[in-house]
């Protein structure tokens, strides 16, 4: 065999190790994954993370950059990881892949091929059903030695006509082998607007991750002890029989975010993804505050429950460095909280957390979900007033009613409430309906509270009546314009211990999200169109 020859031989062996995985979330902040990436690049394959927020099926000079970054790689498989939001994305990439790299297998992954792997044909060829953490080092090997694919534990696949789903591998026990990620990702590239891919690097950090790159997100757990009704981690419970919660160790996460801050030190504020940060008990966090500020050394923020708030974890966490809270009530109503989504947090653990957060000077913005055909003109109210009564200063997220397949919500929407069902795959939950019940949720952590009451008493009385309508017109007008500006000003001054110097040093990299927030309080909602 001559030089030539060898070399060619060495280069197809080469590329038969070639594996390239793509995101279609809107930006960088991804953990799921990155781990697969990070797990086929600790097991001796090529892979390749591209990131492609915006794809735009008739841009040609974007189509022509893709299929050339993909023709060069020559991947021995592609996989897609998305949510039910960007489904139409996914669908679209692959369309584009299949009429140009026919014989390369399609595979994708994530919460919605989980939740509805049916939908997912014929646009891929093989769907990862739960966690893929081992599966997907099976898959690339089978497909790099054309071995057979079929039984290979989590895929689900297409069979004369019919689907069929393998069995799961149990869930990864120990997470503390798991690969650490990098923030800017090895060999990870991201599709700009113009249509060019570019390798990731600070400046590409900066455009697509959020918040300019500059918070670093992280998980410490995998799970969720409660099982709502619309969620997808009671699916995932049900999926595995189990909604343990299972935990990193402390050293393994201290070291993650030791190594980040060290290889980015612009980096402001860590971001825990956790599902619920407060299912750590309080040794946990006793020995969290003491190597947490030794090591890693930056302010830090989290989800929870309002149920798991405390006094002792919120005081050795703000020792910590904590200084912003995501916290989800969901409704202030606790018949909806109890009977529609099956929730034990009620309104009285929220009211109490808050004063929590209150006397320990945290920044929050809460989660509220909205537009619920189950909820009657009682439970608006209720939500109303928490947020009223609720320790102040915060901000509020309204979230649209959104009911995924497979879910216990989902069922019962499609049975006693057809009319009011919109495809999730289409829907955006950032947009929701413009009606007199939202816009007095919206308003009710900003306004002064006797005026708010007073507006409260005329829905109540009136919800139709003249002189409601051009009050709440007035009032949200008032509110947009100058309270919830002030409310925000408040809540990030708070997150920056108070100093202004820090408030204006930060403003830029909250400045997106703001006007994000300020575009969609004017946006109609597009998802009602659909049906």
């Amino acid at each position: 065999m001559n030089d030539t020859a060898i070399q060619e031989r060495e280069a197809q062996g080469q590329k038969a190790k070639n594996a390239l995985l793509i995101s279609v979330q809107a930006d960088l902040s991804v953990i799921g994954i990155k781990y697969l990436h990070y797990i086929l690049l600790k097991e001796g394959y090529n892979s390749y993370f591209l990131h492609i927020p915006n794809f735009a099926p008739s841009y040609e000079p974007g189509l022509k950059n893709f299929q050339e970054f993909v023709s060069g790689l020559n991947p021995v498989f592609i996989g897609i990881s998305l949510m039910s939001l960007e489904y139409e994305r996914a669908k679209e990439i692959s369309l584009f892949l299949k009429r140009h790299f026919a014989n390369t297998p399609i595979i994708w992954g994530g919460i919605h091929p989980t939740i509805d792997p049916e939908s997912c044909f014929p646009f891929a060829d093989y769907a990862c059903v739960g966690e893929g953490l081992r599966s997907i080092v099976d898959f690339a090997n089978a497909v790099s030695k054309g071995e057979d694919i079929r039984n290979i534990p989590n895929l689900c696949y297409m069979e004369n006509g019919k689907l069929r789903k393998n069995a799961l591998y149990p869930l990864y026990e120990n997470l503390d082998e798991l690969p650490i990620c990098d923030h800017i990702p090895k060999n990870g590239f991201a599709q700009e607007k113009s249509g060019v891919i570019s390798k990731i690097d600070r400046r590409i950090l900066k455009k697509h991750g959020r918040y300019l790159g500059k918070f670093y997100d992280i998980a410490s757990t995998f799970g969720c002890q409660l099982n709502c009704t619309f969620c997808c981690s009671s699916l995932l419970s049900r999926l595995y029989g189990t909604n343990r919660v299972r935990r990193r160790g402390l050293e393994n996460i201290i070291k993650e975010l030791e190594k980040a801050v060290q290889d980015h030190p612009y980096l402001e504020l860590i971001n825990f993804q956790d599902e619920n940060f407060l299912t750590h008990d309080l040794k946990f966090f006793e020995g969290f505050r003491e190597v947490y500020r030794k090591r890693v050394n930056r302010p830090f923020m989290f989800a929870c429950t309002p149920m798991f708030v405390n006094r002792e974890k919120i005081a050795l966490l703000k020792e910590a460095g904590l200084v912003w809270i995501r916290m989800g009530l969901q409704s202030g109503s606790d018949r909806t909280l109890r009977e529609v989504f099956k929730r034990k947090s009620l309104g009285k653990h929220f009211l109490n957390a808050m004063d929590i957060f209150q006397e320990f000077e945290v920044a929050v913005y809460c989660d509220v979900i909205v537009d619920n055909p189950f909820e009657e003109i009682p439970d608006y109210i209720d939500t109303i007033k928490t947020f009223i009564n609720a320790a102040r200063p915060y901000y509020l997220q309204l979230y649209s009613l959104t009911t995924y397949h497979g879910t216990e919500l989902y069922d019962k929407m499609l049975k006693d409430h057809p009319e009011r069902f919109y495809d999730p795959t289409r829907k955006d939950y950032y947009e929701y309906a413009k009606t007199p019940q939202n816009h007095l949720i919206r308003i009710a952590p900003y306004l002064p509270r006797s005026v708010m009451n007073k507006l409260l008493e005329m829905y109540e009385y009136n919800p139709s009546g003249k002189l409601f309508k051009l009050c709440l017109f007035t009032t949200k007008t008032l509110c947009v314009l100058f309270f919830e500006p002030i409310a925000f000003f408040r809540v990030f001054k708070r997150s920056q211990g108070g100093a202004y110097l820090k408030l204006f040093k930060m403003l830029p990299v909250y400045k997106n999200i703001i006007i994000e927030r300020y575009k969609k309080h004017f946006k109609k909602e597009s998802w009602a169109k659909q049906n």
